[in-house]
């Protein structure tokens, strides 16, 4: 049997080497926190001209579609000022793959701006009395603004649609453990309007953009 003299040597080379173990299990385990925040916070993805932002809620003094148009439509903006709202998914296969258009509001809730992600704009076309949008070719060939965090997901529909039902003050009946990757302060989005349409709600009149987004800034 070792005498306590002989064990001394072999008990810090043990020591030793559990200390390496947990160092290198420490280093290569992702650090997780209940305090994790949005994805997107603090991040900027393609060009945000921030120096040259508008408000998103200018839209909504517009009296016409008319004037909207000449103003709007075909130009190049860049918005602040927003609430993040939810994704508009155009389906599971493609929600899957992190293509959709989130959708954004204005602070008084009048307009609603979708920005599409990972994917050209879609739109349903239609009724030119009350929209007005560019030709598709125009669109669908248009480089798209690429995001690698997730904001398309089932997960974050729930999550963002709970964020926003919480910021105007509703009841958020399914409360979920994951956050929405997009925080509500310090938003801009940048892009080519494609398409602007007035429409009539209870509340008055209201708006609906859809961009071809070029940058979204946290």
């Amino acid at each position: 049997m070792l005498n306590l003299a002989a064990r001394l040597p072999l008990h810090r080379k043990t020591l030793h080497t559990l200390m390496l173990f947990l160092a290198a299990f420490t280093l290569s385990t992702p650090l997780v926190s209940c305090g994790d925040g949005p994805k997107a916070k603090g991040k900027t993805f393609g060009h945000v001209n921030k120096k040259e932002a508008i408000s998103l809620g200018v839209i909504a003094d517009e009296t016409n579609i008319d004037s909207a148009e000449k103003k709007y439509l075909g130009k190049e903006f860049t918005f602040k000022d927003l609430v993040p709202g939810s994704p508009d998914p155009i389906n599971d296969d493609y929600s899957s793959k992190n293509k959709c258009g989130f959708e954004f509001y204005s602070r008084d809730m009048k307009v609603t701006l979708t920005t599409w992600l990972n994917t050209p704009p879609r739109w349903d076309g239609g009724n030119r009395e009350w929209k007005r949008y560019l030709p598709h070719d125009k669109v669908a060939y248009s480089e798209v603004l690429k995001m690698d965090i997730d904001v398309c997901s089932s997960q974050q529909d729930a999550a963002c649609t709970n964020q926003a039902d919480s910021l105007r003050g509703w009841k958020v009946y399914f409360p979920t453990k994951n956050k929405c990757n997009f925080a509500p302060e310090n938003l801009y989005a940048s892009g080519i309007i494609a398409e602007i349409r007035k429409y009539e709600s209870k509340s008055g009149s209201e708006w609906k953009v859809i961009l071809i987004t070029t940058g979204i800034a946290n």
